[in-house]
């Protein structure tokens, strides 16, 4: 039966199977080894290039009718928090006391202001070994940064931190903008003075000049008494001799 396959044909079967996934993917290959290879895991191995694994489990899928459930989840790395809740746990006891919500309500996440080097570093200095003497695992610095963006609050602290910014019935809550803004940088007796100028109202300086410096005259190097102006000698020219 190999003889009947050329390379077109064994190009469109590998084709086919890699656009088919999961238990598909087996029970096309499972047909493919009854069909071109009597059957046998290796020999498909052999001609197709797919794992003898997967094509044994999909005859026995064939053969028994029994479907294998795949395990996805298990792939690949998990998550530090799924691995090792007890460092999240601690991780989380570090950094709630500088955490703030979101400030406009609009996500759970949690906002800190610590680094995820800091916090490694304190994992660092209260890791105690097991009882078995070894040292308990410590996620590295990239890994704290994920954890740490992906914090976030409880419902119940979530709701807390919403309610104090909720006033009493009966109050107005007053937000200051434009030039009465904190961040504004002019200043308020310029305003005073434009607003009474436009109003045609007196407006009275409160700050006063600075008095201007009284100029001295010149002391005598020798005795120090104040020198008195007399009048003013040229320097003298200096002549080229033209002989």
């Amino acid at each position: 039966m190999l003889r009947e396959l050329t390379e077109d044909v064994l190009e469109t079967i590998k084709s086919a199977a890699r656009k088919a996934t999961g238990y598909k993917r087996r029970q096309f290959q499972a047909e493919m080894a009854l069909k071109y290879c009597q059957g046998s895991p290796r020999r498909t191995e052999r001609v197709f290039g797919w794992g003898r694994d997967a094509v044994n489990t999909g005859l026995n899928e064939l053969r028994t009718g029994i479907r294998c459930h795949d395990n996805f989840t298990a792939r690949g790395r998990h998550k530090t928090e799924e691995e090792h809740p007890e460092i999240t746990k601690q991780i989380h006891s570090f950094v709630e006391p500088a955490t703030q919500a979101d400030p406009k309500f609009q996500t759970p996440f949690a906002y800190t202001r610590m680094t995820a080097k800091a916090v490694q570093q304190q994992l660092e200095a209260m890791a105690q070994p097991g009882e078995d003497g070894t040292p308990p695992p410590i996620p590295s610095e990239r890994s704290v940064y994920r954890i740490l963006n992906r914090l976030t609050v409880t419902a119940e602290e979530f709701i807390r931190r919403f309610l104090q910014h909720v006033l009493p019935s009966g109050f107005q809550k007053v937000r200051h903008f434009g030039f009465a803004h904190a961040r504004q940088r002019i200043d308020r007796e310029w305003l005073k003075m434009l607003v009474t100028v436009t109003l045609n109202f007196v407006y009275v300086l409160l700050v006063a000049a600075k008095p201007l410096p009284v100029a001295h005259p010149p002391t005598c190097p020798d005795c120090g008494a104040e020198m008195t102006y007399i009048g003013f000698l040229p320097a003298p020219v200096a002549r080229l001799d033209s002989s």
